[in-house]
């Protein structure tokens, strides 16, 4: 029997309710870069809010709603850009640290259906995530009353799929930062530290201080059986040994998890989309797309005209 709450998470661990028996973890972290790829996301592709729920008018802003309008495209863009590299021939040895080498074809299969890499960029129609996240409603209300746990970050609850799916996000999640440019809030203005990762926070190793909202809906996303089960025959789960205890949460456990259970590991692609990407952009050679700018120490950042922000050391391992 599978769970029913798929994963709830927190603010230093996460809490993983499998079938009503919670169990905590470190919680992950998430950055991405730009990619070349032209991705409009369409309406029928997008996880839904509710305006009485998240109310566009809430203030001050950037607001509830703004900052989950701003972590959806944070997610699908980790997500596109986590399929590209996958196949990257620089970048073969990043995949085998995460995943086992014969199961390729089917974790970027994962990355490709949550977005929907689209066979014509000029098509529309094709543009944007699996049509499945349309059955999520991404909100505040929680019915389970499991935010009552200062704890908690959010949780997946798919129990009454496809017809009542919810993505509960708890107080702490809107504490959470993000990568991409948030209406309300200028990336280069005053207040920006308080909305964007930047380099101070980060610093220059993969850690929970990467951690963005954005992130936190694309590892919820793993979880959605309708969505993904089909690709192994299996859900993917936040694994834990016999007596419960977490086995592939966090920075390190993501690289010690027998490579086995690693495809049904949550956090397995959470990391992997991470790390990717912060490795791309310490060799990145398209110096047009981004401007590197120094804070005066010794790790510079690089802006791209995209308005994502990483640092140059971030994928170091």
């Amino acid at each position: 029997m599978y769970p029913i709450l798929s994963s709830v998470l927190v603010a230093t661990h996460f809490v993983s309710y499998v079938l009503g028996s919670p169990i905590t973890k470190d919680s992950i972290t998430a950055l991405s870069l730009p990619t070349n790829f032209n991705r409009h996301i369409h309406v029928r592709a997008e996880p839904n809010t509710g305006d009485e729920d998240l109310n566009p008018d809430e203030e001050p802003h950037p607001n509830k709603l703004e900052k989950v309008e701003r972590a959806f495209n944070d997610a699908f863009e980790l997500a596109a850009y986590a399929t590209t590299v996958i196949d990257d021939p620089n970048r073969q040895n990043i995949f085998t640290k995460y995943f086992n080498e014969e199961d390729r074809a089917n974790v970027r299969k994962v990355f490709a259906t949550i977005w929907t890499q689209p066979a014509d960029p000029e098509a529309p129609a094709a543009d944007g995530g699996s049509p499945f996240l349309g059955e999520i409603m991404v909100q505040q209300s929680d019915s389970r009353n499991l935010c009552s746990d200062s704890r908690l970050i959010a949780y997946l609850d798919q129990n009454s799929a496809p017809n009542d799916v919810a993505l509960v996000l708890c107080p702490r999640a809107f504490n959470k930062k993000g990568v991409t440019v948030i209406e309300g809030q200028d990336p280069q203005g005053p207040g920006a530290e308080n909305h964007y990762l930047n380099c101070d926070r980060i610093g220059d190793n993969v850690s929970f201080r990467m951690n963005s909202l954005g992130m936190t809906l694309l590892h919820e996303y793993t979880h959605y059986n309708r969505m993904l089960e089909s690709i192994f025959n299996a859900p993917i789960i936040d694994q834990a040994d016999a007596a419960g205890n977490p086995i592939g949460y966090g920075p390190v456990q993501v690289r010690t998890l027998d490579k086995a259970l690693a495809k049904l590991n949550a956090d397995s692609y959470a990391y992997f989309a991470s790390v990717s990407t912060t490795q791309d952009l310490a060799r990145n050679s398209h110096p047009s797309n981004q401007i590197m700018y120094s804070l005066g120490g010794s790790v510079d950042c690089l802006v791209s005209k995209r308005l994502w922000r990483s640092c140059s050391g971030s994928g170091r391992q």
